[in-house]
């Protein structure tokens, strides 16, 4: 599985690089990376979290912008547990719909989402809803405020709405991971090149403090959510700490590792051309989204 994995994971970078937009979801549909857990029976692979875990950490790598995680980890993994599988699962499979699920005010993609499931009454609900588009700082991804008009039929439990909540963590600290190892390649190699006082600015011990400090937090990150990764898999009903634990870690240390790279590269690194300030936005929505970080360590706590 490690082989297929790393496989896959060189296929999404290739394509993340190449592609964007509607033109990565119609591709990521194509290649079967919609239906990895999606049952055989309804269009899909079959396969585990496990697999989804490299296009996780592949698309926050690229900052790329498609609702793979409120579709696919959340929406589709839902509906498993819904009489809806038959129609609704093929559908996200193959691309044609795309579902947001509202575990928190602010919904993600939820402005071009077929269908909104939300949680009412420890159950969730296929609703209609009124979406308000929010704006944000992070512009690889898109927010709304849901409001219920009608509630349709309710399925599931308390327990699968906290799976739910433990796949969305695990989710965002793998695309943190990806993101910030990026962040981290790009500000390294950065320093090698840059220039000052006749030599690269990578010899001076203050940024050569700032790269360790970048691959610490990365490479501590990688191991909690690959610890992660192996606890979530699963059906509902298993509690997991590794969910908090990596989504808590994952999230600031992205924010540091972000940090430090705009800190290094100077004023080019807020240039809206450079992708370096982008990071840092979408490591600051990465720690707000699904739990902050206080909130998950609280959750470690009790």
């Amino acid at each position: 599985m490690n082989e297929l994995a790393e496989e896959l994971r060189g296929v999404v970078r290739e394509v993340v690089a190449e592609r964007s937009g509607d033109e990565l979801w119609k591709t990521a549909a194509e290649l079967g990376w919609l239906g990895l857990e999606i049952p055989e029976a309804h269009g899909g692979s079959g396969m585990g979290f496990d697999l989804l875990a490299p296009v996780l950490d592949e698309l926050g790598r690229g900052l790329a912008s498609i609702p793979f995680v409120s579709s696919v980890v959340l929406g589709a993994a839902a509906l498993r547990f819904s009489p809806f599988g038959d129609e609704w699962l093929p559908a996200i499979a193959s691309g044609e719909k795309r579902v947001a699920v509202a575990l928190d005010p602010y919904v993600l993609d939820a402005v071009d989402a077929d269908a909104v499931l939300v949680v009412a009454d420890d159950r969730m609900h296929l609703a209609t809803v009124t979406v308000t588009a929010v704006p944000t700082y992070d512009v690889t991804r898109r927010l709304a405020e849901v409001r219920v008009d009608e509630l349709g039929e309710g399925f599931g439990d308390a327990a699968l709405i906290a799976w739910l909540r433990e796949r969305a963590a695990v989710a965002l600290a793998l695309d943190s991971h990806g993101g910030a190892r990026r962040a981290m390649e790009i500000t390294v190699e950065y320093a090698k090149q840059r220039m000052q006082f006749g030599r690269p600015i990578g010899s001076f011990q203050a940024v050569k403090h700032h790269c360790a400090n970048m691959f610490v937090a990365v490479e501590t990150t990688k191991v909690a959510a690959d610890t992660a990764v192996r606890e979530i898999a699963g059906e509902p009903g298993h509690p997991t700490r590794w969910s908090s634990i990596a989504k808590a870690h994952a999230a600031d240390a992205y924010v540091d590792v972000a940090s430090l790279g705009i800190a290094v590269h100077g004023g080019i690194g807020f240039t809206w051309e450079h992708d370096m300030h982008r990071f840092l936005e979408r490591a600051r929505l990465d720690q707000a989204l699904f739990g902050t970080s206080a909130w998950h360590r609280d959750r470690i706590a009790s």
